[in-house]
């Protein structure tokens, strides 16, 4: 034993041992958190990632064309409604605590692919929104945690990191962020967005994410002008309001993008005429999450068959 001491002495420094200590300190006090009631009331913030029925491909126009049309047919069987997958955010800071998600007005991203034919217009389309209620969210993930079709991602935070991100949240419903769902908005500036921005944004305005983690979760693609079909891009500014005009781009029927032999490639930044898209991809931040817990590389707890990674953002 004396022997071990003294070569590991030799092999390591003191600041790595010291290093090495502090890391096995912040992982028990981690433990310690995780395993008390003490997690309970920890300020925090939980992204909940909702699996789509079959996943989304965006390696293509084609691609992605066809899987969200698998998903429309696999979620009329087996009840999952999250079409393009969903996330959701459990914010719990001090006394007040906000469970959420935003989502488009029922029925309108069908309406716009199959009655207006926007084809992948979709993607710049800016629909009616709002914001989900907290009951329904809670049911929803406790039966999807029994199937696995949910997993989280937790951030552990202070409670200055937590106020940035209450005054994101009421700088989105004072902006009327909350009247507007979709790709194209600025998210961070309060307009609206899609599910998955809205939820990542909390992260980014605390600046507790890592340009790495926003890298494996988001993607982009350069969309060709011929697939672009009509689409609104004004922003609605009450609940009830009525549906706003669309452009007066070319009708693009989905079926013409499955059988179009250019549609197996995205366009490129040099042409002309093809529209940037950047996103986040629930499905993508689900992998990731098993990811994650297959590598051993974050804490995690398991909820049935749900994972939740924890990640610690407070200095000791």
């Amino acid at each position: 034993m004396v022997f071990w001491h003294h070569t590991m002495e030799k092999l390591l420094s003191w600041d790595t041992l010291h290093m090495l200590n502090r890391i096995s300190m912040k992982l028990l006090a981690l433990f310690f958190m995780l395993s008390t009631s003490a997690w309970a009331t920890a300020p925090k913030i939980t992204l909940y990632v909702f699996k789509s029925p079959t996943g989304i491909d965006w390696q293509s126009p084609y691609t992605l064309a066809l899987s969200a049309l698998k998903n429309q047919i696999y979620g009329y069987f087996d009840g999952n409604e999250r079409l393009l997958g969903h996330i959701s955010i459990d914010l719990h800071c001090k006394q007040r605590r906000i469970v959420t998600g935003m989502v488009g007005r029922e029925g309108e991203s069908r309406r716009m692919v199959l009655q207006e034919d926007a084809g992948h217009g979709v993607l710049f389309h800016i629909f009616p929104g709002r914001l989900e209620a907290q009951g329904d969210l809670e049911k929803e993930i406790r039966e999807k945690q029994s199937s696995g079709l949910v997993h989280a991602i937790t951030y552990l935070v202070d409670d200055r990191t937590c106020d940035k991100m209450l005054a994101h949240y009421d700088n989105h419903l004072k902006q009327g962020g909350v009247h507007n769902y979709g790709f194209p908005l600025n998210t961070l500036a309060g307009e609206g967005g899609g599910c998955s921005a809205f939820g990542v944004s909390f992260l980014q305005v605390a600046g507790i994410v890592t340009p790495e983690y926003l890298k494996a979760w988001s993607g982009s693609v350069w969309v060709p002008k011929k697939y672009i079909g009509p689409h609104n891009t004004q922003r609605y500014k009450s609940a009830d309001q009525p549906l706003l005009s669309n452009s007066k781009h070319k009708p693009v029927n989905v079926l013409s993008i499955l059988l179009d032999s250019d549609a197996k490639k995205w366009g490129r930044p040099q042409d002309p005429e093809a529209s940037f898209l950047a996103f986040f991809d629930p499905d993508t931040m689900f992998k990731w999450v098993e990811e994650q817990v297959a590598k051993n590389a974050l804490p995690f707890l398991k909820h049935e068959q749900s994972y939740e990674v924890v990640i610690e953002t407070r200095r000791p």
